[in-house]
């Protein structure tokens, strides 16, 4: 895939990417999906880690984006402690400033791809957490979860085809493999319930 250059397609060239467009891309990774194309151990850096080092990284840190892109680097996410895992909030992991580096005192658990990753983009506390944007981030998540819980019905609704894995039609299998698995997307990253009640802390409601 990355020798297609089919990672990092909206990226610049000069970081390895492709300059192509958000629907070329968004054709190109549905298409993937659809044909079961195994697209786990790049999703991560080409989905979310990619665009954050683009955004706001270090030219030093830019440097790891041409081997996301070449299919060659893999990068995780730090996020699930011991004590931490749906609500992201408890979070206790510490990074401290020492001589313009980092020093990091935590446990992280249940991470994705972690042995076989290059890189992490760590989750971790730089200090006493300020303004608490949880309610907002955790509205957003919810929002979104409902979206992709409702849109695999919608497609069950507008075709005449219910969903059937073993059936010869792609449509039936697909729909049968993403509706079984559309209830654990209120809970990837944290749970429904658990968003709602940072949600409803914000507001003051509870």
């Amino acid at each position: 895939m990355g020798k297609r250059g089919w990672i990092g397609m909206t990226w610049p060239k000069q970081h390895g990417g492709h300059e192509r467009s958000a629907q070329e891309r968004y054709v190109v990774l549905e298409e993937m999906l659809a044909a079961g194309a195994p697209v786990d151990l790049h999703w991560i850096a080409d989905r979310q880690s990619g665009p954050l080092i683009l955004r706001v990284d270090t030219a030093e840190q830019k440097k790891i984006l041409p081997g996301i892109a070449a299919g060659e680097t893999y990068v995780c996410i730090g996020m699930s402690e011991p004590n931490a895992g749906s609500d992201l909030a408890s979070v206790q992991t510490k990074a401290a400033k020492v001589l313009g580096w980092y020093l990091v005192n935590g446990t992280k658990v249940w991470t994705s791809f972690a042995h076989l990753s290059q890189y992490m983009i760590l989750f971790c506390r730089t200090g006493p957490a300020g303004d608490n944007p949880a309610p907002q981030a955790a509205l957003m998540k919810d929002l979104g979860a409902v979206l992709e819980q409702e849109i695999p019905e919608i497609a069950r609704q507008l075709v005449d085809s219910e969903p059937d894995r073993t059936s010869t039609r792609a449509f039936s299998a697909t729909l049968a493999h993403t509706m079984m698995h559309a209830p654990s997307f209120s809970l990837r990253g944290g749970a429904r319930e658990i968003s709602r009640g940072i949600i409803a802390r914000g507001l003051g409601l509870r």
